[in-house]
């Protein structure tokens, strides 16, 4: 029944009395700190303890070529300059407690882009978030304005779901004489 002591310690009132004592674990809430290497991009995750479950895994799924055409496209029309390369993952955060996939809760996650692999030299990389349904992109969004020579790039994600790099280069402004 009744609780008699919160603490660890406790001394009997009563000398024949019976109590008994029950013990509930308290988990404690860990960060999320996990990183993923594909196709010559880096993709680090972190996160302040509580914003994810403690079994959250990190996983990355590079989307097909078909999507990523349709997402370079749409990209290029509405950067300046033009978009030479895209290169789009499907992230998202998986939670066996929690039953699939989770987005962060109390709080945003950090995500960085490690760019080594990717040749964008005298370039800008810009990063974008794709709002998709199957094959077809509905709308993107920048979270990551292009940065020219960036050997990474980063930014607060809310939400999981496709994130594009974009290497972008200027437009040549051609000067009449």
């Amino acid at each position: 029944g009744k609780e008699v002591s919160a603490s660890e310690t406790f001394t009997p009132a009563k000398e024949a009395a019976t109590y008994v004592a029950n013990f509930e674990e308290v988990e404690e809430e860990l960060e999320f700190n996990q990183s993923v290497y594909s196709y010559g991009m880096k993709i680090s995750l972190y996160a302040k303890p509580g914003v994810l479950p403690n079994d959250a895994e990190l996983q990355v799924k590079k989307v097909s070529s078909t999507l990523e055409k349709e997402i370079k496209e749409a990209i290029n029309s509405e950067t300046e300059g033009t978009v030479e390369e895209t290169i789009s993952f499907d992230i998202n955060i998986y939670s066996a407690s929690e039953g699939g996939y989770v987005q962060p809760e109390d709080g945003t996650v950090s995500v960085t882009f490690e760019l080594s692999d990717v040749n964008a030299d005298g370039k800008k990389v810009g990063i974008y978030h794709v709002k998709e349904s199957g094959n077809a992109v509905n709308g993107i969004e920048e979270v990551a304005a292009p940065v020219e020579n960036a050997d990474e790039v980063a930014f607060e994600a809310e939400h999981f779901s496709v994130y594009t790099a974009a290497v972008v280069s200027e437009i040549e402004e051609t000067v009449q004489v």
